[in-house]
């Protein structure tokens, strides 16, 4: 019996020596030395992934399989496309080849351009306003992979240190059987807490995110009656190199208003292939490939453009368009000749006796020839001076485009 005390004691003094934490870093050491391997996992990188999503909202529950993503990275620019199909006798979704794509968001380091392909239908804009990890804060906000971006679409170690309370809890605890550290962050409307695992490159194991009213969530603000919350679980690691890469997570959001979950919903993700430094300029990563005719909308200028032989064309507005033809054809229908045109005046007495000078039209053959030769060039004129003021204002919303 005393044996197994020993060795009782001996086990549980060993799990505490483990646990305990003698030198504790600073959190502003942890979160350097996560920013370390989070800079380097998405510094150049072709990553592959899938996602299962469950929401409920009120009555309704949607389970869905995201079709398979992939994302590239440089450090400045980025990549993020879903390759699917619409079936229209189904209206499921069906994966394509990789280099068919159908959804696609770009970021070339000045700009956002957004793709969809309905099949039949392309659309695609362009703006500069968004945030370059914007894309992330939409499509896997709860992604280790990206730094779980839920707060200003910014990574959460950004976010950190932004807090006006940082701190790192005395004793380790135990995450998926792995010592970690825990930092604790408050602002006044929001909390964090994060576990670190110093074995995983100091990667987050696990998250707790808590965001309340007045909050700047990733696209909007929370109004004041407004709560959510993320918790990130069942990290899975696996390490390339000197990067420790999370493989596989499990997310789980919560949306409360007035005390009351009205919205919450389960994210499971795993990366299917990963590649590091890869050779984006063979592969043009970052080359938008759309469908030629696409239609493309300038948000920040107003323009319009089409794509072309994978460059931007200006679209002159079809109503322009249509409204030139209509004043074209009144013209025509009119066949109204200007009175500067007329040859021959004379005088004829109005009802009171006075007078009054009417043009009175040439009755030669020649003459009347000449009048119509004149009206139609009068005509034309018009025309070149509608189709001038409209290839002018686009040719100035091009120059202001090209300038910015």
């Amino acid at each position: 019996m005393d044996i197994i005390k020993t060795i009782l004691i001996g086990i549980f003094s060993t799990v505490s020596l483990g646990t305990s934490n003698a030198h504790t870093p600073s959190a502003a050491d942890l979160l350097d030395k996560y920013a370390q391997n989070q800079d380097k996992l998405n510094s150049s990188v072709i990553a592959k992934f899938e996602c299962e999503e469950k929401f409920v909202e009120g009555n309704e529950v949607t389970i869905d399989r995201v079709p398979p993503s992939e994302v590239r990275l440089d450090g400045q620019k980025y990549f993020a496309c879903t390759n699917y199909e619409y079936d229209k006798v189904s209206d499921t979704t069906l994966p394509l080849d990789e280099t068919d794509y159908r959804k696609f968001t770009l970021w070339d380091d000045e700009r956002r351009i957004k793709y969809y392909d309905y099949v039949e239908v392309s659309r695609a804009s362009i703006s500069r306003q968004d945030k370059p990890g914007a894309i992330f804060a939409s499509e896997w906000p709860g992604s280790p992979l990206f730094g779980i971006r839920y707060h200003k679409a910014e990574r959460i170690d950004t976010v950190l240190r932004q807090c006006e309370t940082l701190s790192v809890r005395d004793e380790m605890e135990i995450i998926d059987s792995e010592a970690c550290y825990v930092i604790d962050a408050k602002s006044p409307t929001s909390s964090y807490t994060l576990w670190m695992n110093p074995n995983r490159g100091y990667s987050i194991s696990q998250a707790v995110i808590k965001l309340g009213p007045g909050t700047q969530g990733a696209f909007d603000v929370l109004s004041e009656n407004e709560d959510r919350s993320l918790t990130v679980s069942d990290v899975r690691f696996q390490q390339i190199g000197e990067v420790h890469v999370p493989m596989a997570y499990n997310a789980y959001f919560e949306r409360r208003r007035d005390g009351v979950v009205y919205s919450k919903g389960t994210v499971r993700g795993k990366v299917t292939d990963i590649t590091f430094d890869p050779d984006h300029e063979k592969l043009a990563s970052f080359v938008p490939k759309m469908r030629d005719g696409t239609k493309i909308t300038d948000k920040d200028f107003g323009l319009r453009f089409r794509w072309h032989d994978g460059k931007l064309v200006p679209d002159v507005d079809e109503a322009a368009l249509e409204q030139i033809d209509r004043i074209t054809e009144e013209i025509m229908a009119e066949g109204q000749v200007p009175a500067g045109l007329a040859t021959d005046k004379k005088t004829e007495a109005g009802p009171n006796n006075e007078s009054a000078t009417v043009n009175e039209l040439p009755d030669t053959a020649e003459s009347q020839e000449k009048v119509i030769a004149e009206s139609r060039s009068f005509q034309t004129l018009i025309l070149v001076l509608i189709g001038l003021s409209v290839i002018a204002i686009i040719a100035w919303r091009v120059y202001l485009f090209k300038k910015e």
